[in-house]
């Protein structure tokens, strides 16, 4: 199994939607396992872009910020773990 990593630069949440959320519709329709490690206002704006099939993406990263880089890399290192 592969892995991708995406990192995505912003400058407002209609732009993070414009960018992101075709991404992720996407995967989700190839049925693609999804971890989005982002803050709480990107999650929320990413997860009324993609209405119910939000439900279908594993979201970390709560309480993240610039200076929590650590807490980011190990909720991946743990999804990663399950495969």
């Amino acid at each position: 199994m592969g892995f991708a990593q995406v990192g995505v630069l912003y400058a407002s949440d209609e732009q993070l939607r414009d960018l992101l959320s075709p991404y992720l519709a996407e995967a989700l329709r190839h049925r693609e396992h999804l971890l989005v490690v982002i803050s709480e206002p990107a999650e929320r704006v990413l997860r009324d872009a993609l209405g119910e099939a939000a439900d279908r993406v594993q979201w970390g990263g709560s309480g993240l910020s610039d200076n929590r880089l650590g807490r980011m890399f190990a909720t991946l290192g743990d999804y990663l773990a399950q495969w």
